[in-house]
């Protein structure tokens, strides 16, 4: 299971904000991808797929951080996928 924390940013004007308002993860999914907060390491966001929370900032329950979810995973994943396409063609 890779885990990956957001940034923590202070400006929200003009981004989607997630306010969790009870404890425990907002999302549980069923990919291979845990998001934690970038301030005090509070599980955001469970066992998520690549793109599944793309540029989306969730405000912390248990600090109030805004955590900057980015697609620094996804891209990765995507090229390994693109590489991956691009072995099968040309074997």
């Amino acid at each position: 299971m890779k885990e990956l924390q957001g940034r923590v940013i202070h400006k929200t004007e003009g981004r989607s904000v997630l306010v969790l308002t009870v404890p425990g993860p907002t999302f549980i999914g069923v990919g291979s991808v845990n998001w934690i907060c970038g301030h005090c390491s509070y599980l955001l966001a469970q066992t998520m797929m690549p793109g599944q929370l793309d540029n989306l900032v969730i405000k912390c329950f248990s600090c109030g951080a805004f955590n900057d979810i980015r697609r620094r995973y996804e891209r990765s994943w995507l090229r390994a996928i693109r590489f991956k396409l691009t072995q099968r063609q040309n074997p």
